[in-house]
């Protein structure tokens, strides 16, 4: 039985001023297991202001003007206030036009994963570029890329726009992962809370993240900071890098950006895949089920190169750092929920 999910709990929403000239349906996003929460529940998880969708639209919604300011200061933007009568003396601001925020994670904010098993490492791999797709990267793979180049660990500063946060529920955790996310700015993480279809990728303020994964809950946590992205780095040692690793690597990204379409749900269709017929969703499963089988095949053939590549001596360290990421990126790629599992 494929599984299906429907997102459908919908806000109205008109300006402060000149009521009655627009009209928006604003969804309300869900976390931690929950969908759909009722207002109520958005204002107890958001007490200081929260982030909303609607469409290709994203929104900042605080209980005061001078509550959003500090965060609309640094997204860079001054729009004109409107007002949701779920929120009752609350103030929504349209935040799509700021730069601040990558317009990769814009689109993705509010997206929800059609299976369960896309998880917290896939958000924060897109978010630094370390994976071009929605994919079921583990915790040693995030292990081996926070310790690669690309990455140097932070202490005793604070978090900027990029860094990375590991966390875990044990203190003496030497690289922790029970949770990680990104900074997209001082005030802002992207995330993807659990690994439930239910949770959505989300932009979250600091706030409202701090609260959730307090020190008291998760006391190991390490921040690591870009040097480069992971195509910065090909670019800088390009002429170093033997053209089967480079054709790897872009077949590798192809299929996660392929696969990302079957695996996730659109802002702008809340209906698709989930609203087709009976027949056009298994139709939709058994293109998806074959694709799988096809990756399955695709990747062990790029393990078979990269192992007979890392077998012979005198390599330059970029040439072992990337065959090494392609190893286990093709070892990660096999695993997407199967609608027939």
């Amino acid at each position: 039985m494929v599984r299906w999910l429907l997102v459908t709990f919908l806000f109205f929403v008109t300006p402060l001023f000149g009521a009655g000239h627009c009209s928006l349906e604003l969804e309300m996003l869900g976390g931690h297991g929950n969908a759909n929460p009722t207002a109520p529940e958005f204002l107890a998880r958001h007490p200081e202001g929260g982030f909303l969708a609607a469409g290709n639209r994203i929104f900042f919604a605080a209980p005061t003007a001078a509550a959003a300011a500090p965060l609309l200061k640094e997204l860079g933007v001054t729009p004109t206030p409107l007002t949701v009568k779920e929120l009752p003396g609350w103030q929504v601001y349209d935040v799509s036009g700021t730069s601040t925020i990558p317009p990769r994670l814009k689109d993705l904010h509010g997206i929800f994963s059609v299976y369960d098993r896309i998880r917290c490492y896939s958000a924060c791999g897109i978010a630094s570029g370390y994976a071009k797709g929605a994919l079921n990267i583990g915790g040693n793979e995030v292990r081996f890329w926070v310790t690669s180049p690309l990455m140097k660990e932070v202490t005793g500063s604070p978090p900027a726009a990029g860094d990375v946060i590991l966390l875990g529920e044990k203190a003496e955790q030497a690289l922790p992962v029970e949770h990680v996310a990104t900074y997209v700015s001082p005030s802002i993480v992207f995330q993807k809370a659990n690994p439930m279809s239910e949770s959505p990728f989300e932009l979250v303020p600091k706030t409202t993240f701090a609260r959730e994964y307090n020190p008291e809950k998760y006391p190991a946590q390490r921040l690591f900071r870009p040097i480069e992205n992971l195509d910065q780095y090909v670019a800088r040692h390009r002429r170093e890098l033997p053209e089967e690793l480079i054709g790897a690597m872009t077949e590798l990204a192809q299929i996660e950006l392929e696969m990302e379409k079957f695996l996730l749900t659109s802002r702008t269709d809340r209906h698709a895949p989930q609203g087709k017929t009976e027949a056009e969703q298994d139709a939709w499963a058994e293109r998806f089920h074959a694709r799988i089988k096809q990756v399955a095949q695709q990747s062990e053939k790029i393990e078979e190169l990269a192992t007979k590549a890392l077998a012979a001596t005198d390599k330059k360290p970029s040439v072992e750092f990337l065959w090494t990421f392609v190893l286990k990126r093709s070892q990660s790629l096999p695993h997407y929920p199967d609608p027939f599992d």
